[in-house]
């Protein structure tokens, strides 16, 4: 009783209060979650409907899982309802529990019943299955009113026999023509396959190979034709493949060989060629045979270690990069904080002494060591950026943007519009401040004007997420697209700017997988564009991020 006085009991701060009460954000998320709630309860409704009207689907009682799953996932939204007004946590927690473990339930149950339901036949299957049905009842059906006839009419017994006959012939000999031009065309496809194939029996005997193959392994034809399939294979794993082969046609099925394991043939000049290997069960009335698709990956091999060799240097130059980065800031910034220091001192104690001239120079002096130490900065920054896997998360992308607005605190006279809601983004959370905080805040200082307005918006297209952020400003030329993403370069000698930021955003993004662009006309306002590479579907957590 005590445990269910404590889950029940509503000693904690209601969330409305996290709200500040305030009505449109409290009705917004109340209302949000009604919706959600009605529509997550009509959804076991109509699986339990469905379910109950055709008894003879299979795996229905995942169907009665699932339905409870998606019960329990409006529950939890209803909860959040009436946690606004009452601080009952612990039935928050408790449906929760409940949830994960249906969840959890559903989620073992459901991977053991997708192979068995691959398995069923489809119905372009059984619509095959029942035309050569139709076509043998009308067959029989045929013969056997021509033996009705030939019964009923004696008299025309030899020459309806005869006639019977030869549409009997007829139809064997269309079917042994038939089955040669099949055989012909299996030929034509197995030869023109830029894969090397060979085919054995059930025994290991090999009965046909193409051209690729003779390629691949160096012999002719005629010299593998006939001969047992450990011909192609090392002496190293020639004793297991017997077995392999009879495991295989124990349960025939496509599939490719020796998964997780390196697989070599063996040319005919004795070397090992790493290759991958595709089978394939032939059923015939001789018996069932294996089809095999051989594809040298010699090459594949030699790419690999060159992309992963070219990688391994791109990772020594960055950390060379972060490095270098690092002894700079160390050994500079260090100077440039004394020479502005030295010349702040000279200018407020000899100000009276100083013409203004000197006073002037000594002032460019601290500005240009100031500056000195704001580009260390940025290329300390710009050498850091690295994607971190363990940092990804669904994001809700509005609260971010409306963070980095907060944070940048535009001038009045300059608007910042979001086009809410904005799609989730599954990114690192610093480094996503990080690119709409350059974004809008170069927006801010090139509008090249007192007053205008910045728009940003996002949606999902193609499996992609897009981000965009557009001004009315002054614009760019299209010469300069490729130069603002460089590091140091700033178009605007009049605006104080490291020249870093747009390169950041580039990195950041194309770390993430994704691209950057930018559209722009003199006079006619700017737009950046960002699109990011979906992660794989979490959709609780993609929902939960929408929400936010």
């Amino acid at each position: 009783m005590e445990v269910l006085e404590r889950l029940f009991s509503a000693r904690f701060m209601p969330h409305g209060a996290c709200l500040l009460w305030r009505p449109d954000i409290l009705w917004l998320n109340v209302g949000s979650d009604a919706l959600i709630t009605l529509a997550y309860y009509s959804i076991p409704i109509g699986l339990i409907s469905f379910v109950r009207r055709r008894s003879d689907v299979s795996f229905g009682w995942l169907f009665w899982m699932f339905g409870a799953f998606i019960f329990l996932c409006g529950t939890t939204h209803l909860v959040a309802i009436w946690t606004v007004w009452s601080g009952a946590y612990g039935v928050e927690g408790l449906v929760k529990l409940l949830t994960a473990g249906v969840s959890v339930a559903t989620a073992v149950a459901l991977w053991p019943v997708i192979p068995k339901a691959i398995e069923l036949p489809s119905p372009a299957e059984l619509q095959a299955s029942n035309q050569k049905l139709r076509w043998e009842i009308g067959e029989r059906e045929r013969i056997e009113a021509e033996l009705r006839d030939a019964q009923s009419r004696l008299e025309d017994r030899v020459r309806e026999r005869t006639a019977a006959q030869e549409a009997v012939n007829a139809a064997l000999r269309r079917e042994v023509a038939e089955r040669e031009r099949a055989e012909e065309r299996f030929r034509s496809a197995v030869e023109s396959s830029p894969a090397g194939m060979v085919m054995v029996d059930a025994g290991g005997t090999i009965a046909l190979v193409n051209r690729a193959a003779e390629s691949i392994f160096g012999y002719q034809r005629e010299e593998l034709v006939g001969a047992p399939i450990e011909t192609l294979v090392p002496e190293r794993f020639r004793a297991e493949h017997p077995s392999h082969r009879a495991g295989f046609l124990a349960e025939p099925r496509a599939r490719s060989m020796g998964e997780g394991r390196g697989l070599f043939g063996l040319r005919k000049d004795g070397a090992e060629v790493p290759v991958e290997i595709g089978l394939n069960p032939i059923r015939t009335e001789e018996g069932v045979f294996v089809l095999s698709s051989v594809l040298d990956t010699t090459e594949l091999e030699r790419s690999a270690q060159t992309i992963e060799e070219k990688t391994r240097q791109l990772e020594r130059s960055n950390r060379e990069l972060e490095e270098f980065a690092q002894i700079v800031s160390h050994d500079l910034k260090a100077p440039l904080r004394g020479i502005v220091s030295l010349s702040s001192w000279i200018i407020e104690d000899c100000r009276e002494l100083l013409p203004e001239p000197s006073r002037d120079h000594l002032e460019l002096l601290a500005r240009r060591g100031r500056r000195m130490s704001e580009l260390i900065d940025g290329i300390l920054r710009y050498s850091r950026i690295a994607r971190s896997e363990a940092g990804l998360e669904w994001l809700d992308s509005g609260e971010v943007v409306r963070e980095v607005v907060d944070f940048l605190a535009p001038p009045a006279s300059v608007r910042i519009r979001v086009e809410f809601p904005l799609p989730p983004a599954f990114f690192d959370r610093t480094q996503l401040l990080q690119v709409f905080q350059n974004l809008i805040g170069n927006a801010v200082e090139h509008l090249g004007k007192p007053e205008g307005e910045i728009v940003v918006c996002g949606r999902e297209r193609d499996g992609d997420v897009e981000f965009a952020v557009r001004d009315d400003g002054v614009g760019i030329e299209e010469r300069h697209f490729e130069r603002i993403f460089r590091i140091f370069q700033s178009l605007d000698p009049e605006v104080e700017s490291s020249g870093v930021g747009l390169a950041i955003v580039k990195k950041i993004v194309e770390s993430h997988g994704g691209s950057v662009s930018v559209e722009s006309k003199p006079g006619a306002g700017t737009t950046f564009r960002f699109s990011l590479p979906t992660a794989p579907q979490d959709e609780p957590a993609r929902a939960g991020a929408r929400q936010g």
